[in-house]
């Protein structure tokens, strides 16, 4: 038997991660929209990707598991989250006409079944509360 060294794991967890923020990037850039940031650093959280569609702007946090169980986002980093993007729009100045419009946050999982990936993006997370978030799936 074979012996992985804990480093070793890390780093793997990390480079799918960084895979996984790569796919989302491209397939949302695929569907139109821009992305602004990528691995912006907030008093608050880290986001992982900054975009823009049509609706305003858009915080996604990128997660990528090889189960679908439990949540994906905890409530203190959904809060992280929020706080974020409270503080994104304070950053915005008055003229600019995205900070009118809000800003959402949505999630997207990339999860792995075997050697088939699925994309489940769920979108308009709002503010975290204990009984829930207003989930709309969009799954792939």
């Amino acid at each position: 038997m074979v012996r992985v060294h804990r480093r070793h794991l890390i780093w793997w967890q990390h480079f799918l991660g960084r895979m996984a923020e790569r796919v989302t990037a491209a397939i949302l850039k695929l569907q139109g929209w821009e992305i602004l940031a990528r691995n912006l650093r907030t008093p608050h959280a880290e986001i992982d990707l900054l975009c823009a569609d049509e609706s305003g702007l858009v915080i996604v946090e990128v997660k990528y598991r090889s189960s679908l169980f439990g949540d994906p986002v905890s409530f203190q980093q959904r809060t992280r989250l929020a706080r974020s993007a409270s503080w994104l729009l304070g950053r915005l100045s008055c003229a600019d006409p995205r900070r009118k419009k809000g800003i959402r946050i949505d999630i997207v999982l990339i999860r792995r079944h075997r050697w088939r990936f699925y994309w489940h993006h769920w979108r308009g997370c709002e503010a975290p509360v204990h009984d829930g978030w207003k989930w709309e799936a969009d799954s792939r």
